[in-house]
């Protein structure tokens, strides 16, 4: 698994988590370096996306999933999928039972979440961390500072 990254800031992280690759794609040479490299790109980054940039990684048949969604459109060159015969697609976490065979999973092998534990009146401070990309895992509200 490799992880795009714009900075070294994550990069101890990604390997930590498992990637054996970390790539650092800021302009048009490092999106070219890796062009038709990647059958899937899951994207969990929840901003605005050059999407023709991205698009150009994929291989033939590649498929270019958004888990993270932004109110930005997205936009992108028909061709850029025309020519690889790509496929774009977002996930929106399933319903019930795919929820139950996921926190299934993570028990059975003891994968445990990665969040930043936040109080009630941090929300404004955190919303302005999101809009400043300034977000590293999941922030969760403490139920106990709504008292």
């Amino acid at each position: 698994m490799t992880v795009h990254g714009h900075s070294e800031r994550k990069r101890a992280e990604a390997e930590k988590f498992g990637a054996t690759g970390y790539e650092i794609l800021r302009d048009d040479a490092d999106f070219d370096r890796f062009a038709g490299q990647f059958d899937f790109i899951l994207n969990t980054a929840a901003v605005k996306l050059n999407l023709d940039y991205y698009l150009k990684l994929l291989t033939v048949n590649g498929i270019f999933c958004f888990v993270g969604l932004t109110m930005a459109a997205q936009q992108f060159n028909l061709f850029s999928l025309f020519s690889k015969q790509g496929t774009i697609t977002v996930s929106n976490g399933g319903g019930i039972p795919m929820t139950q065979a996921m926190l299934n999973f993570a028990a059975a092998h003891q994968v445990r979440p990665q969040i930043e534990m936040i109080g009630i009146d941090d929300v404004p401070t955190v919303y302005q961390r999101i809009i400043d990309s300034d977000v590293h895992y999941r922030f969760v509200i403490d139920m106990d500072t709504l008292k």
